[in-house]
């Protein structure tokens, strides 16, 4: 009988070790995915920022040459 008992407690201990490793693997996911978005915020910016760089250089340029 406590061969049962401890073969019970083992196999809860083993799914709450599944249990905590799943919820792990879902929370770093979470925050992959939220890293990823702000990744792509900033390379968005970046570019928006460097045509418009791009634009005032060629307007400046343009005004020089007047």
């Amino acid at each position: 009988m406590r061969e049962k008992d401890l073969e019970k407690l083992k196999e809860k201990r083993r799914q709450k070790i599944e249990g905590i490793k799943q919820r792990s693997f879902t929370e770093i996911n979470k925050i992959k995915e939220k890293n990823m978005k702000k990744l792509k915020l900033e390379k968005m910016d970046f570019k928006e920022k460097r045509t418009k760089d791009q634009k005032m250089k060629a307007m400046y340029y343009k005004i020089l040459s007047l």
